[in-house]
């Protein structure tokens, strides 16, 4: 357990919603400095108490993750700690979640990509403290080589808490690449650990209704059902593609950032003057039931012109109830967030480039550069903004149609201090609470992680 000077978590009220400081930067870590920033935060669980970041200081550079529980911290995971064969973790911070479906100790499960020995890797931490390593580069993959390339762990436990499923992509040889699904029981903590490792899709996969292989597959979502969605494609190579994408094909590496980038977001997106790669498109693999399209190039976008289909997607995110979110573009201009819960037929509009901005008039949405979250009945959290100066976090209202609800936005202050940037991304959504990354406008131009109260419709459990 690491300590901090820092001062105690408070409970403040502004304008905006009801909010509780966690760290800022300035804070000292005990050995390594100030903390000079921090990565988005994340929360797992379902008590909006577990908040997970990385933090950085200017001595050592090293990126850090810490998990806030309640009134301190605690279960720190940094490069002081070691597995379960007393070797030290390095390089933390460039990939990491938390479940969304509790341990049946009831404190959520973290995954991580680090470095062991020189050996890069996915691992495991269970709420008991034990380490569990779930792929390393010694692995061997599909292709008949180990693997060369892990990355984007998710991870969530199984919903009767008997298994923790742990997706992610990876790389091997000089052409093979494939999104993996590992399997590990739920077991004691003295019993040795087994872990099964599936292939959801590599580039041996026919893309379902296109007739080719995928030779580009990224961001693999685990559901607490087992199933994992991903961005997949064929990705052509020249004009018939578009550059970030075609880029990435040839281009997959585990990234070590200490803040993050609108990757996720724009890995995918096809160029203006481009045709979208063959197949593109959110795949979902259902156990038992092989693969199916939450939504391709060919699926007609939600509130577009007549004939308009999808041309480029974000990176997918899906919830506790098995909703998938994404952000789209249409190749007629539309541009938005939308969702498709777990066993509808069709998509769902969140917000778009036709809507005004909450709390203003005739300022639509132009811009959603990060993820959204997902609550616990499939309504979206998200970062949205018309320009740089309106936008901000808001709301899925479900109750009675009520459409979309305000928790933050850069008119907003704290301490009295007004806002520079807002960051909000994936799986920071946990019991009522949205956890964010902020700047603000003061003399040190302080940036931490605060935790927001984000309203819930009616939350049923099941």
């Amino acid at each position: 357990m690491r300590t901090f000077c820092a001062s105690s978590l408070v409970v403040l009220v502004s304008a905006a919603t009801r909010h509780t400081k966690i760290l800022t930067s300035g804070s000292v870590l005990d050995g390594s400095g100030a903390i000079q920033g921090f990565t988005y935060p994340r929360m797992g669980g379902m008590k909006g108490d577990r908040v997970t970041f990385g933090a950085y200081t200017d001595q050592s550079n090293a990126v850090e993750v810490f998990d806030a529980s309640g009134f301190g911290f605690q279960d720190s995971i940094n490069e002081t700690t070691v597995d379960d064969h007393g070797n030290k973790f390095s390089g933390l911070g460039g990939g990491f979640s938390l479940s969304t479906v509790p341990h049946p100790s009831d404190d959520p499960v973290t995954v991580f990509v680090s470095s062991v020995n020189g050996e890069q890797g996915i691992f495991l931490k269970l709420p008991s403290g034990r380490f569990v390593t779930v792929v390393t580069t010694k692995t061997m993959s599909p292709s008949g080589s180990v693997f060369s390339s892990l990355a984007q762990p998710e991870v969530d436990v199984s919903a009767d808490q008997s298994e923790i499923f742990v997706s992610f992509a990876a790389r091997a040889d000089s052409s093979w690449r494939g999104v993996m699904l590992a399997t590990i029981p739920i077991i004691a903590d003295d019993e040795d650990v087994t872990v099964v490792l599936t292939t959801v899709a590599d580039t041996d996969t026919i893309i379902p209704g296109f007739g080719v292989n995928f030779n580009f597959m990224s961001a693999p979502h685990v559901s607490r059902q087992g199933d994992v969605v991903f961005f997949g494609a064929h990705c052509g190579q020249g004009k018939s593609a578009a550059k970030m994408v075609s880029s990435d094909c040839g281009e997959f590496l585990m990234s070590h950032e200490a803040l993050p980038t609108d990757r996720e977001v724009n890995a995918n997106w096809a160029s203006q003057d481009a045709v979208a790669p063959v197949g593109a498109g959110l795949w979902r693999l259902v156990p038992g039931a092989g693969l199916e399209a939450v939504v391709n190039v060919n699926t007609p976008i939600p509130g577009g012109t007549s004939g308009e289909a999808f041309r480029a997607f974000s990176d997918p995110v899906v919830g506790y109830d098995g909703t998938v979110a994404f952000i789209g573009r249409g190749n007629a201009g539309s541009y938005g967030m939308y969702k498709r819960p777990l066993g509808a037929s069709s998509l769902t509009v969140v917000a778009n480039n036709q809507m005004d901005v909450p709390g203003y008039t005739d300022r639509v949405f132009k811009s959603f550069p990060h993820l959204p979250s997902i609550d616990e009945i499939g309504q979206l959290v998200f970062f949205g903004q018309c320009d740089a100066t309106v936008g901000g976090v808001f709301y899925e209202d479900l109750s009675q149609h009520r459409g979309l609800g305000t928790i933050l936005n850069y008119e907003d202050q704290i301490e009295g201090v007004n806002i520079i940037y807002i960051g909000f991304g994936k799986k920071a959504y946990s019991g009522g609470k949205a956890s964010l990354y902020l700047v603000l406008d003061n003399n040190a131009t302080t940036n931490g992680v605060w935790t927001f109260d984000a309203p819930r419709s009616g939350v049923v459990l099941v």
